[in-house]
């Protein structure tokens, strides 16, 4: 027995069946897919961009501040030794540095008190914190550290030290 010369239906090979404009249904999906994909992964990468230089911008501005002066210490008998750092970033202020009782007796509860100040000595802002001892004896040292909200229009600052009570 032999073939027919002539087919009344041209059949499809079993290997392209499915086929849609020359690519299978899976072909087409997985093209989409990567589409999709690539385009999720370029705004990803925009949006990374965006949030880095962002975020630069507001580091490099608050580091490049104007500095604030140290106007004033005072205390009766508890002074700052040595100068106070001041930091000034982020929209914040810290203020650190170690005071030493200088009196003959007990002091507890110290306080250290920070006013921010303009140029003509107005005081915009005041902040206190607690000395981290507890007790200081007399000669006895403590540090302290004092973060507030900065006040944009503040040059100078005074620090002065009190009984909490």
């Amino acid at each position: 027995m032999g073939y027919p010369i002539r087919w009344d239906e041209i059949a499809v090979p079993a290997e392209h069946e499915g086929m849609v404009g020359g690519q299978t249904e899976q072909t087409a999906s997985l093209r989409a897919y990567f589409h999709r994909l690539t385009a999720a992964t370029v705004a990803g990468a925009i949006l990374v961009c965006l949030i880095v230089v962002a975020v630069s911008g507001l580091l490099l501005r608050d580091q490049h501040g104007p500095a604030l002066r140290l106007d004033s210490v005072t205390g009766s008998d508890i002074l700052a030794v040595g100068t106070p750092k001041v930091v000034r970033k982020l929209g914040f202020v810290t203020v650190t540095g170690t005071v030493v009782n200088r009196s003959s007796a007990t002091k507890a509860d110290v306080e250290a008190v920070v006013d921010l100040m303009d140029h003509k000595r107005n005081v915009l802002s005041t902040h206190s914190a607690l000395v981290e001892r507890d007790k200081m004896g007399p000669g006895e040292e403590s540090s302290f550290r004092i973060e507030m909200a900065d006040v944009p229009d503040a040059s100078a600052y005074a620090l002065r030290f009190r009984p909490l009570h």
